[in-house]
C-alpha cells in the first residue's frame, strides 16, 4: 500500500479584495474615496479594458482611476495586480446609494466581474 499526501492552495484565477465598497457618512457636499485590488494568479499584464456604472442616472457622481500594483505589492503566487480607486463626488442627494462597477478584464477565462458599492451621504 503507497499512501499518497497532497498539500496545496485552491485558488480562483481571479479575485476581487474587498468584495463590495462600503462608504458610511460621507457629509454632504463632500467627496470619498474606496479602494478595491484587481488580483490575477495566472495571468501576467493584468489590465481593465472597458468599465461602466450599472445605476446610469447616479454615474456622474463616480470616477475610478486604475493603476497597476508593484512587485512588492503583490503577495506570493500572485502574478499581477490593479488597485481600483472609486472617488464619489459631491452632488449625491442625503440618504443611502446604491451602485455597481461592471469592469471587464483582458483574461479571457474571467473577462467580466462587477463590484458593488454602497453608502450613504449625511446632512450637517
Amino acid at each position: 500500500m503507497i499512501r499518497l499526501v497532497i498539500y496545496g492552495k485552491i485558488v480562483q484565477p481571479f479575485e476581487i479584495t474587498p468584495k463590495e465598497l462600503a462608504l458610511s457618512s460621507i457629509p454632504m457636499g463632500e467627496s470619498a474615496e474606496a479602494s478595491a485590488q484587481l488580483l490575477s494568479y495566472f495571468s501576467d499584464g493584468l489590465e481593465v479594458v472597458e468599465h461602466s456604472f450599472t445605476n446610469a442616472d447616479a454615474a456622474q457622481y463616480f470616477e475610478i482611476a486604475v493603476a497597476p500594483l508593484a512587485a512588492d505589492q503583490l503577495a506570493e503566487g500572485i502574478k499581477s495586480g490593479l488597485e481600483l480607486k472609486v472617488t464619489v463626488k459631491p452632488g449625491l442627494p442625503l440618504g443611502s446609494f446604491k451602485q455597481r462597477i461592471r469592469l471587464k478584464t483582458n483574461l479571457p477565462e474571467d473577462s467580466e466581474h462587477e463590484i458593488p458599492i454602497t453608502g450613504t451621504v449625511v446632512g450637517p
